[in-house]
């Protein structure tokens, strides 16, 4: 499985192997900023948690940019009903 860029940097990352205690384990690091993934050793498995830090990233990335529209929205609306002359007191 191919592994995508790093979530934080773009940078690119790398399999990375180890043996811990007579067991071959893997991880996956950003070669940029150091960023790495857990240990596992399943290697398909450790991709797959890579890849989905991505997902999630993008995700995160648009909730953030909708949590910043409502207010603005907000303040136009406000803006432009004083602009017009709309009253809110009855």
């Amino acid at each position: 499985m191919q592994i995508q860029p790093c979530p934080c940097c773009r940078g690119e990352a790398i399999y990375a192997d180890m043996l811990v205690r007579d067991s071959l384990m893997w991880q996956v690091s950003c070669t940029a900023c150091g960023l790495s993934s857990e240990l596992d050793e399943d290697k398909q498995y450790t991709a797959e948690r890579w890849n989905l830090r991505q997902e999630k990233g993008s995700l995160k990335m648009w909730v953030t940019v909708l949590a910043m529209l409502l207010p603005a929205t907000a303040v136009i609306c406000l803006l432009l009903g004083v602009l017009l002359g709309v009253n809110f007191k009855s």
